[in-house]
């Protein structure tokens, strides 16, 4: 049924105000009228008139996302974040793809501004190239807010210390008396992503005294490889290829000598190859070859054994992202002072990391089967 606002008011007795309020979700209403109201629009099939509703409040609505370069479960989770956030705030999402190129960003930019957006979500790739566009699009009185900093632009940020998260990795694996300690990443080293990676791993080492050993740190990549035969992975390119990087990066590292007797992976999916590369290599998962990820996606429960990893809160990024954003759209933050905000992370302690083979250790996450967990418990007190 195609009924005008004031038509619908009238039906439910209500002023044309107090409509417009719930619409809106404004907290002036109260809950016993907000239901009524919320359950005759639905009955009724109502679609509010966004364009109507823009020209009213001189803003489009519409928030865009520039990015990210690759749907893997963590930039899901911060489009999730981003999107529910948007959408309890009445406003509507533009996704634009970007692999992180100046040409690339440059054509998401146009594509989102033609779209009339109030402002941009930036989700970083960590590539340090000159960024002038965004500084053209902040000049026309456009908001930015970055998940993760981008190179040579200053605005708003929300990210997590990368490279803290991975000095605590390395230095976990210190602690329980690992020396030769490698780590796995995968992309450019020219990333920021890759290189707060390394240095917070190579400050791990030197913070102990354990001299850096640069054959225990592998990059992996398409072009190297590629001369490669890896399992399961039908083409590099594919959205799993991080699997892959663990899988070939494990198999190359397990060719030092002496070889390491833990690895620190760049993430969750890299370090799911590492394992299977290690269980076909006939070494055991913790007691061989000691792994920790990144991400604390949702297989790192029940892998085996499950993985000890990093929680990043990737759902609490986008939400901080969006809630920055309308702060400065809406004239809440006028201030000419950039945010960066950190959000902080969790080691998240399971079995692939020893710890329950440590009589002084952390006993794993409920995870381990009960009798190994009573082991450890009883091991710690003794």
């Amino acid at each position: 049924m195609n009924l005008k606002q004031q038509e619908i008011a009238d039906r439910l007795g209500i002023s044309r105000g107090t409509l417009h309020r719930v619409l809106v979700g404004s907290p002036l209403v109260n809950k016993k009228t907000r239901e009524r109201v919320e359950e005759e629009l639905k009955s009724l099939n109502y679609i509010p008139n966004r364009a109507a509703r823009s020209l009213k409040v001189g803003r489009s609505m519409t928030l865009g996302i520039l990015g990210p370069a690759r749907i893997r479960m963590s930039n899901s989770l911060k489009l999730d974040g981003v999107y529910h956030t948007a959408e309890e705030r009445g406003y509507s999402v533009i996704i634009s793809y970007s692999d992180g190129s100046r040409e690339s960003d440059e054509r998401g930019i146009k594509h989102l501004l033609s779209h009339m957006v109030d402002g941009i979500i930036v989700m970083g790739r960590g590539l340090c190239q000159p960024s002038d566009h965004f500084k053209a699009y902040q000049d026309a009185g456009k908001p930015i807010v970055s998940i993760y900093p981008i190179h040579d632009v200053e605005c708003d940020c929300v990210f997590l210390d990368t490279a803290a998260a991975f000095e605590r990795m390395t230095r976990y694996f210190i602690e329980f008396g690992h020396k030769r300690i490698g780590l796995a990443v995968f992309m450019p080293r020219t990333s920021r992503f890759v290189l707060t990676r390394e240095q917070g791993y190579v400050r791990a080492l030197e913070k102990a005294g354990i001299p850096f050993d640069p054959g225990y740190l592998i990059y992996a990549s398409p072009s190297i490889m590629g001369g490669e035969e890896v399992p399961y992975i039908e083409s590099l390119e594919a959205a799993d290829m991080d699997y892959a990087a663990g899988f070939w990066a494990t198999r190359e590292i397990m060719r030092r000598r002496p070889r390491p007797t833990a690895l620190v992976c760049a993430s969750d999916d890299t370090a799911i190859g590492a394992l299977r590369a290690a269980n076909l290599a006939g070494l055991r998962v913790p007691e061989d070859l000691a792994l920790i990820g990144y991400d604390n996606s949702t297989i790192s429960r029940y892998t085996s054994p499950p993985l000890t990893t990093v929680e990043q809160p990737n759902y609490r990024m986008g939400q901080r992202a969006v809630e920055i954003l309308l702060d400065r759209i809406e004239g809440r933050n006028t201030s000419e002072k950039c945010i960066n905000e950190k959000i902080p992370f969790r080691l998240v302690v399971r079995e692939s990391c020893g710890a329950y083979l440590q009589s002084s250790g952390d006993v794993p996450e409920s995870t381990a089967p009960k009798k190994k967990r009573a082991r450890a418990k009883a091991k710690s007190k003794g």
